[in-house]
């Protein structure tokens, strides 16, 4: 697994991504455990279950037990399940592709023109894309332009169920895909062309899907 670049964060921010991630789940055996370091050098093991910002308390539950600890006392985390998403630890710019399949650039570049072949019978404009024209060179580069042609396509059956979206797409000549290192995601129109500058070297956000059609629909 490549760390380079990653940007660490405190072990504070590292405990809210947790709580927020068991929250989110029903069954206890799935939620992530973790031995919480203090800095006089006593260790607590358990499940982050809450925390008070304000009052500087987060609550662990430990067998049948509920800790609560003082913030000011934390010292590090660790997780206890190795099979966790690194996320938890940086930015969450950081993906892992080891185990993911990356399809090849050239087959990537069949589905784009499988994909723009029905677009484009679909609709009245042109899809175009530099990304495709001037090659995919990482492999995260590769796996999110797959990634956003897919949510692409979604977001236009979305928008073209109604007769207004329908007629507001076929209002447009050109559509283009325009790869942009320094913006994670802006559109800009101009006349009947709407450029999509996106990043495809940092990791799409949770909720790009419906990013992209809020932003994509207010160009329409």
């Amino acid at each position: 697994m490549n760390l380079d670049n990653i940007t660490l964060i405190s072990p504070q921010k590292i405990l809210e991504k947790i709580i927020f991630y068991n929250k989110s789940l029903e069954k206890n055996t799935l939620k992530i455990s973790t031995s919480i370091h203090f800095s006089n050098g006593s260790i607590k093991e358990g499940i982050p279950i809450d925390i008070n910002k304000t009052e500087k308390v987060v609550l662990l539950q430990c067998k049948a037990s509920l800790i609560y600890i003082n913030i000011n006392l934390l010292n590090h985390v660790e997780l206890n399940s190795s099979t966790h998403n690194i996320e938890f630890l940086t930015n969450e710019d950081h993906m892992d592709l080891s185990n993911t399949k990356v399809s090849t650039s050239l087959e990537l570049k069949r589905l784009f023109k499988q994909e723009k072949d029905i677009i484009e019978k679909l609709y009245d404009f042109e899809l175009n894309s530099k990304l495709i024209i001037n090659n995919l060179k990482t492999e995260l580069e590769k796996y999110q332009f797959e990634v956003f042609i897919k949510v692409l396509k979604d977001i236009l059956n979305t928008i073209s169920k109604d007769d207004l979206g329908h007629q507001a797409l076929n209002s447009l000549k050109l559509l283009v895909i325009k790869p942009e290192d320094n913006t994670a995601l802006e559109l800009t129109k101009i006349n009947d062309t709407i450029n999509i500058h996106i990043n495809f070297k940092t990791k799409f956000k949770t909720d790009f899907k419906t990013q992209l059609r809020v932003v994509l629909e207010s160009k329409l």
